[in-house]
Order: C-alpha cells, then structure tokens, then sequence
C-alpha cells in the first residue's frame, strides 16, 4: 500500500501481484459527498460523470499509472458493486492483454484482493452482475493469497 505514489512502483506491483493501492481521504470525502446527497454515480448523470472524472479522468496518478504500461488503452464504465461479504469477484478471464481496473473505495471500505489471481486458471461461474465470481477454495488452491486493504479514510 503507497503513501506517497509512483506509476513505476504502481506498474511493477500491478504486474507481480495484480494491484496496486493508495488511501486517499480527500477521493473517501468525495464519496461521502455523493453518498449524502444520494446522487448517483453513473454516468448517466451530470454528478456521477463529474465524480468519474475528476477521480479517475484527471486523476494524474490514474492516468501516470495507465502511461506506464505503454500501450493503448481505453477506459470502460462498470457501475458501482453491491457489498456481498464473501462473494469473490476475478475480474480478468485469462488472455495476454493488460486489463486494468481502477477501483475508487469509499470511507471504511475493507476488499480484500488476491495476489497473482489474475494469471490464475481459476474454475469460475457468470456472476448476474456479469462478473466472474470464484470460489476461496479455487483462488487457495491456485496459491492466491488474500490481502485485506483497510481504506479507512477511502482511496483507490
């Protein structure tokens, strides 16, 4: 976890372990903010565009990381996560193309990543939320160990 941040350090420990953290009160305010006022994050809505694009748009630690992988990119919405304490989630299904997700966590927020699980061949199922969902038992038996990240203040 970076307290003060580098893209390179951001890319070499995206690459080993499959991501990368940094806390962030001022992005765990934000959210807060849209949290209180119920507006919603997407970006369908005037609120949720200007939240995705002030924290990950501009975001210069968003966009130094995305630059240090040198390679074409494009950014996709997906919509917020619901908690499910337990539910695990792989977010890449195999393949040699670099995907990177940038995760904004609210104040409080605990994931729990798992380390190499995204070069893992791992048994998984179609999520309803279009994911791919995994069993702690496939990600174990793979060697994938899980890191809990306490974003007290939030962060990405």
């Amino acid at each position: 976890m970076a307290t003060t941040f580098s893209a390179d350090e951001a890319r070499a420990a995206i690459k080993e372990h499959g991501f990368f953290s940094i806390q962030d009160g001022e992005l765990g305010k934000r959210f807060l903010e849209m949290e209180n006022k119920k507006w919603s994050f997407s970006f369908k809505t005037v609120e949720g565009f200007n939240f995705c694009k002030a924290n990950v748009l501009k975001d210069t630690r968003v966009q130094d990381t995305l630059s240090a992988f040198k390679r074409p990119h494009i950014l996709a919405d997906y919509t917020r996560l619901a908690p499910s304490r337990g539910t695990i989630f792989q977010l890449r299904r195999g393949g040699n193309d670099d995907v990177l997700l940038v995760h904004l966590w609210g104040i409080g927020s605990s994931p729990i990543y798992y380390r190499k699980s995204q070069d893992a061949d791992l048994w998984r199922i179609l999520a309803t939320n279009n994911l791919w969902q995994v069993l702690g038992a496939e990600l174990k038996a793979a060697g994938c160990l899980g890191t809990p990240i306490n974003f007290k203040d939030g962060g990405l």
